[in-house]
């Protein structure tokens, strides 16, 4: 019999045949217990039979059919009459069992015969099953008052009927006044009380779902992004689903989720019919009976009717109700509070309720339930995020958040700004562009919800009268590491700026039509010119000028030096002559570079101080100009072989120690990453294109191949305006910030820019390596041996690190020890609180020759060419407590800036790093000797 479910203790298993019965599936049979029962299974959307325990008993107990006169005197209309009408009525009609499937009416035709059921059986209504017992009488209403079939009926297994044929009921009636009077009074009585019940069902109903209504939706699903595209073939697949199957709509809070849900069901075709309603799971008991009912109480299942419920966070749902969940998801079915849905495990601990749909049976009730109802409710959950129980038995709707969908955000703002201005009576009301990409550049954590707020909240603070609302009245549409942060390319900042930035003059004009041959003459003038620093101004220029310069450029321009590099500019002639002669360049190996350049760059950086330092580089301008020569070679060779700029990300000494400091400035080159994710495709800022309407120009691609969205630091950016350049978005910002903030905010630890940190240290103490000496009590003859010399150099090189490292291993061994052990960063991390100390300590070191020899540029000019001007050629040079006092305010200030870095970098107290600002104050102290 379909629908029959099999139950049995388990050593019975290989005797009973265990499998799928229509929408449920069997589960273990509970041990040591014997059970048999059945039940119907029938669609969702159809009435439940009402099954009670007398009934199961008399079918259980096979009890045979009654003779018509027994039931019609008992139980049927029939049971008024007198006993000679109904003896005459017994006679015109006859006994027949009639086969399963056999119909008792049919819709929309004329019954032709009045049927009285003999004993209780099961039929089907319209293909709804249900219980009807021994008198019940069909077709009686319609041949009284000449009607045809509302319904069909058909028998649900072969059953004993009496029939009497219609011609026959309808001439007993003419003949038989009293026959005909009592059941026209008995079929009033029954429309009476059917009419009466209905209006009160229908009043109860009311009252009960009045608080849980749910509206219209306020909008249809906006935007026409992929995921909106997605969101809205979902939508009406599940609208026009004929099968209604329960649904879940999972994803962020304030993706307006409930609103998905409500236009799921007015695109139905039961919307005009049934209500939606709405309630809370967070809100439900234990038992559920909010939903289920309980006792004699009708819950919201029972109301709904065909309507649909709509069941709000669902992840929040208490435990104990996910099991009678899952049996009505599987089956369709439900009862009251006292419903007690059996988990058939071996075990009987409330863990096995929890979350596995395949644990539960949702066949096996519990011994004392009087009946159970089919809901005919379409259900529709939603939740802020997966719900693994439920995965199995519904249709899940995923609703990506506002922040991967920036392309949505523009259309979202445009409707939230007409009801503004609809509200106030206005004409129109829109954004300025730069208020769009503001709004499509920030991430939304709070989603829809939190953008028509934010639209709102602009909309007050300015003028009713005004047309567009501005940039600056979406302040509050930024994340908070962003709030700090000014883009310097804003209207209205510097209007000068962006087209100074886009122009072809930077950087490539001024590159290849006067750095280019600025530095050319200055290394001919190391060559060709005296030797020594007073006779020699590009060896002046050299040490005096650039070096510290570009130390001073750090904490405002970060790493813009690499732009106009002179090194690479070759690299970049090198490279348009091989292209120009068919050559393909290759493809960066970037795995490799990425493991090994910056290990390579340090071994070059350590060689060159070691260089520096013996061979006595500031004071010798051939040498110079070789040093020169080496990082401009190493430039072109790369360029011969590799495409862009490989050599100054990965191999060049200076770029990497650019690209260090860099992380200390004060200014930042970012893109929005919604407006880059949202509306770009062709990505030429990264890759390099064509001009791009309306503002992108034709670029070759960043040289360093770092994309804007992506940059976490300013390591990779050389602030070319390549990508400014290329966007035709408007999404590539110059910002001001807080300095330093890259190493809080993201930036990237390598241990290679660790080493090299500290090797740089190193160098400002083998730049005063002689006193140092002095200070150790070694003679001058280590200096005087070339290998004694390198081997000094080297270890003083090494010693910071060194240092750096013992402290922190002892410091970690000490805090180890105690009751409270605090959770350390890591050594990786954490050493980047050095990189002020360094920076103001390799800058105070060069002030000096700055100051001392800078302002006899122009005396050291003419002597360049053997005309000695000292006597009449003006020169500057500021007194010598004046060089000290700032070489010390710089010493100071960086290593007062080392000491709070290291307190935002760890965000413990100063206990817990003690050794840190210890360790700081002695490099300083060190320091402070050595340079006075």
């Amino acid at each position: 019999m379909p629908g029959l479910l099999l139950y049995a203790p388990a050593p019975a298993l290989s005797r009973w045949t265990y499998g799928h019965v229509g929408p449920c599936t069997l589960a273990t049979a509970r041990p040591h217990s014997v059970r048999l029962s059945w039940r119907r299974v029938l669609p969702r959307n159809k009435a439940p039979p009402t099954i009670s325990k007398a009934g199961r008993q008399n079918v259980a107990s096979g009890q045979g059919p009654q003779d018509f006169l027994t039931v019609a005197s008992k139980e049927s209309p029939f049971k008024d009459l007198e006993a000679d009408v109904l003896e005459d009525l017994y006679h015109q009609g006859q006994d027949a069992t009639l086969p399963s499937g056999h119909k008792l009416a049919e819709e929309g035709a004329t019954p032709t015969a009045c049927y009285v059921l003999l004993h209780s059986c099961f039929l089907t209504r319209n293909g709804e099953a249900f219980q009807a017992k021994a008198g019940r009488v069909f077709n009686l209403t319609e041949l009284l008052l000449g009607e045809t079939c509302t319904s069909t009926v058909a028998l649900a297994a072969a059953s004993q009927v009496f029939s009497i044929e219609s011609a026959v009921f309808k001439q007993m009636l003419q003949n038989t006044p009293q026959l005909q009077q009592i059941l026209l009074k008995d079929v009033s009585q029954q429309l009476a009380a059917s009419q009466a019940s209905s209006q009160e069902q229908q009043q109860l109903r009311t009252q009960a779902l009045q608080p849980f209504m749910m509206p219209p939706p306020t909008r249809g699903i906006v935007g026409t992004s992929k995921f909106a595209q997605r969101t809205k073939a979902q939508v009406m697949h599940a609208a026009k689903d004929p099968l209604r199957q329960p649904v879940l709509i999972f994803g962020e809070p304030g993706l307006e989720k409930d609103n998905i849900a409500a236009q799921i069901h007015y695109r139905s075709s039961k919307h005009l019919e049934w209500p939606m309603l709405r309630f809370d799971c967070a809100k439900l008991d234990s038992q559920g009976s909010q939903l289920f009912g309980r006792g004699s109480k009708q819950g919201l299942l029972h109301w709904a009717g065909e309507g649909t419920l709509l069941l709000t966070n669902l992840h929040k749902v208490r435990p104990a109700v996910i099991p009678r969940l899952q049996h009505l998801l599987a089956c369709g079915t439900f009862g009251p509070s006292s419903l007690d849905v059996k988990v058939l495990a071996d075990s009987g601990s409330s863990s096995s309720l929890s979350s596995d749909p395949q644990a539960l049976d949702p066949q096996a009730p519990s011994a004392d339930i009087e009946e159970e109802e089919q809901s005919r409710a379409r259900l529709i959950f939603t939740a802020e995020k997966k719900v693994p129980w439920i995965e199995e038995l519904v249709t899940q709707i995923k609703m990506a958040p506002l922040r991967v969908r920036p392309a949505d955000v523009a259309d979202l703002q445009k409707l939230f700004v007409r009801g503004i201005a609809k509200s106030r009576g206005q004409g129109s009301l829109s954004l300025t562009p730069e208020a769009v990409l503001q709004l499509e550049s920030y991430s939304f954590p709070g989603n829809i919800k939190e953008l028509q707020g934010i639209v709102s909240r602009a909309a007050l603070q300015s003028p009713e009268s005004a047309q567009q609302l501005p940039e600056e009245v979406f302040w509050m549409a930024k994340p908070p590491k962003d709030l700090l942060k000014w883009n310097l390319l804003s209207r209205g900042a510097f209007p000068w700026l962006k087209p100074f930035l886009r122009s072809d003059f930077w950087p490539h004009q001024l590159n290849h039509n006067f750095i280019i041959y600025v530095y050319t003459f200055i290394v001919a003038v190391l060559f060709l010119g005296p030797q020594d620093r007073p006779h020699n101004f590009a060896l002046t220029a050299f040490w005096g000028y650039w070096w510290p310069g570009i130390f001073l450029v750090y904490p405002f321009l970060g790493r813009i030096w690499c732009s106009i590099c002179p090194f690479m500019i070759y690299g970049e002639v090198v490279q348009k002559w091989r292209l120009a002669k068919g050559a393909t360049l290759r493809k960066w190996p970037h795995a490799q570079v990425e493991q090994w350049g910056g290990w390579f760059l340090l071994a070059l950086f350590g060689a060159i101080l070691t260089w520096e330092e013996v061979w006595d580089l500031p004071n010798s301008a051939a040498l110079s100009a070789w040093l020169l020569l080496l990082i401009t070679a190493g430039a072109m060779v790369c360029s011969w072989f590799f495409e862009r700029r490989l050599w100054c990300r990965h191999l060049c000494p200076i770029g990497g120690m650019n690209g260090m400091f860099a992380k200390l400035s004060m200014t930042e080159l970012r893109s929005r990453q919604g407006v880059c994710s949202g509306n770009c495709t062709t990505y030429h800022c990264y890759k390099g294109g064509p001009a791009e309407a309306p503002e992108g120009l034709e670029t070759g691609g960043c040289p360093l191949y770092s994309h804007p969205a992506q940059l976490t630091d300013n390591r990779n950016c050389v602030l070319c305006m390549v990508c400014l350049k290329a966007c035709p978005h408007k999404s590539v910002e110059v910002r001001l910030r807080f300095p330093a903030s890259d190493l809080w905010s993201g930036h990237k630890a390598l241990p290679s820019e660790v080493a090299l940190l500290f090797l740089l240290l190193g160098a400002v103490y083998v730049h005063n390596l002689p006193r140092l000496l002095a200070q150790l009590g070694l003679g001058a003859g280590v200096l005087e041996s070339p290998h004694l010399h390198v081997a000094a150099t080297l270890a003083v090189l090494l010693a910071p690190a060194a240092l750096a490292t013992t402290t922190d291993t002892l410091m970690r061994a000490v805090a180890g020890r105690g009751s409270s052990k605090p959770k350390l960063k890591p050594f990786l991390e954490s050493s980047y609180s050095y990189m002020p100390l360094v920076w103001g300590a390799t800058l105070a070191f060069w002030l000096g020759p700055a100051l001392q020899e800078g302002g006899h540029i122009l005396p050291r000019v003419t002597a360049t060419v053997g005309w000695d001007s000292s006597a009449w050629m003006p020169a500057f040079e500021p007194h010598p407590a004046v060089t000290a006092f700032l070489q010390h305010s710089t010493l100071l200030a960086g290593a007062g800036l080392s000491a709070l870095l290291t307190l935002k970098l760890t965000s413990k107290p100063w206990t817990a790093w003690v050794a840190y600002p210890a360790t700081i104050a002695a490099f300083t102290a060190e320091l402070w000797y050595l340079m006075v």
